[in-house]
């Protein structure tokens, strides 16, 4: 139940300080409770997944963010599955995914310097207060 509880209370669009303090408690409880299992061998102790790692930092979170309600990581996501579709290999994918963060870093820095020679480019002396019309409220 602690689990349900604490991520029922996560869930709220309202939290307060109190909403906090049992969310916390809620999660460590939970944690204890699968240790113990994983003690008399009830369970594996692959239980304890990344997943279940995050319920730790949820009060955190909330306590910096607001409630989980009110943002989104959607856009984390979409980034994570198309870096993860561009990972073509099915061996050496480190080395797959270190050369394709080397491109995109190159692509982005000279994008950037490209940038820069635009900016440059440009006739600033066109930019004076000469150019502009007066407001008659001015």
């Amino acid at each position: 139940m602690d689990l349900i509880n604490g991520c029922a209370l996560a869930l709220q669009w309202s939290i307060e300080a109190r909403d906090l303090r049992k969310i916390k408690l809620c999660f460590s409880r939970w944690n204890v409770f699968l240790r113990d299992q994983v003690k008399k061998k009830g369970i594996n102790e692959r239980v304890f997944t990344v997943n279940n790692h995050y319920l730790t930092h949820i009060c955190y979170i909330t306590e910096m963010l607001g409630p989980m309600k009110a943002y989104s990581t959607r856009s984390t996501e979409k980034t994570i599955k198309k870096f993860s579709n561009l990972i073509a290999g099915k061996t050496k994918t480190g080395i797959n995914a270190s050369n394709l963060l080397l491109k995109l870093t190159n692509y982005n820095n000279n994008l950037i310097k490209q940038l820069e020679e635009d900016t440059k480019r440009l006739d600033m002396a066109d930019t004076y207060n000469s150019t502009y019309i007066s407001h008659q409220s001015g």
